[in-house]
């Protein structure tokens, strides 16, 4: 019984070590500093919220209200009601909860809807609460995806 137990106690040691690092948050590698990082770096953190020590940013607009003013403010969809596609932003928010960041992580299939989603985007004023890694406010990255179906985006 001890030498089972002598044996198996390293990889017992690697699996709990595995599982702690699993939980740390996701670093994103940006091309450069963004100006207004209250910690200048390439590196900001992207949370989930899933673990305990990790709460992601938080727009004060809510998923639905955006959606709605996306859809009714973008003239693409409404000149092209058939459209379908899909596309991923994301948005680099200081530790004092200030968009200082846009980028496109996965264009849709046409670059007059990608440039206006991002130039509507970047035009709204909307505020964030910071997102915070053990309780202290930091620079982050938050991504949200959108699907185009019959010319009505949804924001998933």
């Amino acid at each position: 019984m001890n030498k089972l137990l002598i044996f198996l106690l390293p990889f017992i040691a690697l699996y709990s070590q595995s599982q702690t690092m699993d939980q740390d948050p996701k670093r994103v590698t940006l091309k450069k500093v963004v100006p207004g990082m209250c910690v200048p770096s390439k590196q900001v953190l992207e949370l989930y919220g899933g673990n305990p020590d990790e709460v992601e940013p938080k727009c004060m607009i809510d998923k639905e209200e955006l959606t709605e003013r996306l859809n009714s403010d973008l003239s693409f969809l409404k000149n092209h009601p058939e459209f379908k596609g899909r596309g991923m932003i994301s948005i680099v928010i200081n530790c004092e909860g200030k968009v200082i960041g846009w980028s496109e992580v996965v264009k849709s299939k046409n670059r007059e809807l990608n440039d206006e989603i991002l130039a509507y985007l970047m035009k709204q004023d909307f505020e964030w609460e910071a997102g915070k890694y053990k309780e202290e406010k930091i620079d982050s990255i938050y991504s949200f995806s959108y699907q185009i179906v019959r010319g009505k985006l949804r924001l998933n």
